[in-house]
């Protein structure tokens, strides 16, 4: 989903399923705001709102994946999390000037290194099994033992402050500091 259309349904970039921002088609004081992304238009998500959007097909378990996103958060927040939960990615706040992103699968967490608040800043986070990655500005964390397999029919995009563009979900994982650091575009 790039973003760059400020209507309240998303096309997906890929052909599959179209986003709907917040519970449903109509407008709602909640859903998330179209603002300026980190590459064209982006998606503003308020601490309240919350953005639910259907993907290309119900992939099921899935012991594999990637996701990458472009976000620029304010506060402490879950970006990003799978229809049943047992994905999450948070950003957690260190002081006012410097957050930490972590990535959590099961009950397993991958936590990056400290990273500058309110600035734009690129996520890969992967799995394949039971290897659990992020790459935060092309840095890698990675922990072993990720043995749960979320359910990526449905995500969830928020609650934080803060904007999100880009976000790519795949059925594949990303292993290699060649195939994350390929898909970053630094600022």
């Amino acid at each position: 989903f790039h973003f760059d259309d400020a209507a309240q349904t998303q096309p997906n970039g890929t052909g599959g399923a179209d986003a709907v921002l917040g519970e449903a088609v109509a407008v709602e004081p909640a859903d998330p705001a179209a603002t300026p992304g980190r590459f064209g238009g982006g998606l503003a998500v308020g601490a309240g709102g919350v953005d639910r959007g259907p993907w290309r097909a119900a992939l099921g378990p899935a012991a594999a994946f990637a996701v990458e996103l472009w976000s620029q958060p304010g506060a402490a927040g879950t970006l990003f999390a799978s229809g049943d939960g047992a994905l999450t990615i948070d950003v957690v706040v260190v002081n006012a000037t410097t957050i930490r992103y972590a990535v959590t699968v099961g009950a397993k967490t991958a936590t990056s290194g400290e990273v500058t608040a309110d600035a734009w800043h690129h996520l890969v986070a992967s799995l394949d099994a039971p290897m659990l990655r992020l790459w935060v500005d092309g840095v890698r964390t990675e922990v072993n033992g990720a043995n749960a397999a979320p359910v990526l029919d449905t995500v969830t995009l928020g609650p934080f402050a803060g904007a999100l563009d880009e976000v790519w979900v795949a059925s594949t994982s990303v292993t290699t500091e060649a195939d994350a650091r390929g898909r970053y575009c630094p600022l």
